[in-house]
């Protein structure tokens, strides 16, 4: 399943794959879309120059696995190791560095882990994982 939409004037997709049976997740709804939220807006900041969408990947199989794609400039390799850390800020004037600190946080709360990466290409991937029960 693929769903298309625009936020800001920048295109998302998702894309839905895996099974369609009733799982339950270990996070409350509003969190995770809280968590969705941050990483898809710091996905369009940093793909702001292209205007090509962020790829948004969910499957569902033993657990849920959500993978977020933009087309920037990637993580700086000296930054790539510190991302999350409380106060750390890259590319924004007015950017306090909670955003990612508190997604990785309400992640490792529900027992789920996300973890970042260049793509091969270009661009930045964020993945996260939940387990389902």
């Amino acid at each position: 399943t693929e769903v298309a939409c625009a936020e800001n004037d920048h295109p998302v997709i998702l894309k839905v794959a895996g099974s369609t049976h009733r799982k339950n997740l270990t996070i409350e709804i509003s969190m995770l879309l809280r968590v969705l939220g941050n990483i898809i807006r710091n996905a369009q900041q940093a793909s702001a120059d292209t205007k090509n969408p962020i790829l948004v990947r969910v499957s569902l199989t033993r657990s849920l696995k959500i993978t977020v794609d933009d087309t920037g400039p990637g993580f700086p390799l000296e930054v790539l190791a510190g991302l999350g850390t409380k106060g750390l800020s890259r590319n924004k004037e007015d950017g306090l560095g909670i955003g990612l600190a508190s997604s990785i946080k309400i992640v490792e709360q529900a027992g789920g882990r996300m973890t970042f990466s260049n793509r091969s290409d270009t661009g930045a991937r964020v993945s996260i994982e939940l387990d389902l029960l």
